[in-house]
């Protein structure tokens, strides 16, 4: 027997205890403090399902069943995880859907140039901006700013019409020998019409028939671009459409799942049920259920 001193150390070692602090040694005493092995957070999927749920869903089949007894309750919360794990496997198959229908996209453009539909919709709107700069360019006053993208985007499409001219060796009025042109950032609109003029010397062409060819091209690469646009969204569309389930092997795989959480939980329901039928003094027939695949 213990005596009083050692009784009162062991008091005084308790009250510095603080329990299991480590991840380990929690993992160790989770489950320490459960009555029922299903009442834990082992019925629940950590980051995917939420314990007040299920918890809720657990009170909700008891309450529906009323166990009597301790085997009655296990019955009970046997029923309450079959019914919670044949609703995880309908999600299941739902989040498949959703992941394969994300994918679709990428799929699309899985070997193409632009990765997304955003990124081809983000490209007609572009040109469309490029089109309507280098048209109302002429009549810009000299000193109007032009963002740096949308210069170096016009003379790059200038450029790739010449012929016979050495970009590199160009020489632009006005445009600082020490810069690069993607990294000036005083652009206007005078040094970008002397940049296509310059060009347009080089090649000894009008510079208006070098503006209208630039023109053209930018008016068609945003038709281009628009055209991807519509038959992408409209080719992604229809396979959406034509992939709603899963792949049969996965279907398969889900159905005999879900057919053996079906007959467990009939055959547990039939158990309550006759316990619950004899426990009132009534004779509950016997009934075979045969599960067969959908």
């Amino acid at each position: 027997m213990a005596s009083q001193k050692q009784i009162e150390a062991n008091r005084k070692n308790a009250l510095k205890s603080t329990g299991a602090t480590t991840p380990e040694g929690k993992a160790i005493v989770r489950f320490n403090a459960v009555t029922h092995g299903l009442t834990s957070e082992a019925a629940v999927i950590p980051f995917v399902e939420n314990p007040e749920d299920w918890e809720a869903h657990r009170q909700g089949i008891i309450g529906s069943l009323s166990p009597v007894g301790h085997l009655e309750t296990i019955l009970t919360e046997r029923i309450a995880m079959l019914i919670w794990r044949l609703g995880r496997a309908n999600r299941y198959e739902r989040e498949l859907a959703a992941i394969e229908q994300e994918r679709m996209e990428e799929k699309h453009f899985e070997h193409k140039e632009h990765k997304t539909l955003e990124d081809v919709q983000d490209l007609a709107t572009d040109y469309k901006r490029l089109r309507v700069l280098i048209t109302k360019l002429p009549e810009m006053k000299d000193s109007q700013p032009i963002r740096t993208y949308e210069a170096v985007s016009i003379f790059d499409v200038v450029a790739n019409l010449a012929e016979n001219t050495d970009i590199d060796e160009l020489e632009i009025p006005g445009f600082p020998e020490d810069q690069y042109l993607d990294t000036f950032d005083d652009w206007t609109a005078k040094l970008l019409l002397d940049a296509i003029k310059a060009i347009a010397e080089s090649e000894a062409k009008p510079f208006d028939e070098m503006l209208h060819s630039a023109q053209l091209s930018i008016i068609s690469s945003e038709a281009k671009a628009r055209i991807e646009f519509e038959k992408a969204a409209v080719e992604i569309d229809r396979k959406r459409r034509k992939n709603l389930l899963p792949n049969t092997d996965t279907l398969d795989k889900l159905y005999r799942y879900e057919s053996h959480l079906e007959r467990s939980l009939y055959k547990a329901m039939h158990e309550i049920e006759n316990l619950q039928a004899t426990r009132k003094g009534n004779v509950l027939a016997t009934v075979k259920v045969t599960i067969g695949k959908p």
